[in-house]
């Protein structure tokens, strides 16, 4: 079976709780971590008598996290001309660069 974001979710949350209450906590330590992937292991590979060890070296052998977008797509909004109306389309020059102090 494979792993839905859920159950990852669900993994590190069981694996985040501590203290007399049981509450989550918002950061975990290395050996809750372990824990976690510990759990996610049997979930993932429950025939496998060393489950944790694969899940270990999937983790290691990813490339972390991947940013998704540009900040290249928000900032088009606002030196765009055409995104400002009446006295600002002045401020810029026809590529989109502003025009400093000139264009006040």
């Amino acid at each position: 079976p494979g792993l839905s974001p859920v159950d990852v979710d669900l993994a590190f949350t069981v694996a985040s709780k501590s203290g007399a209450r049981g509450r989550a906590e918002r950061k975990l330590d290395f050996d809750r971590f372990l824990v976690a992937l510990a759990q996610l292991g049997e979930r993932k590979f429950p025939t496998d008598p060393v489950p944790v060890a694969r899940v270990v070296d999937i983790v290691l052998n990813s490339h972390g996290p991947v940013v998704h977008g540009t900040f290249a797509e928000y900032d088009s909004h606002l030196t765009d001309p055409l995104y400002y109306p009446g006295a600002h389309p002045h401020r810029f020059n026809a590529d989109g660069t502003g025009k400093g102090k000139e264009g006040r």
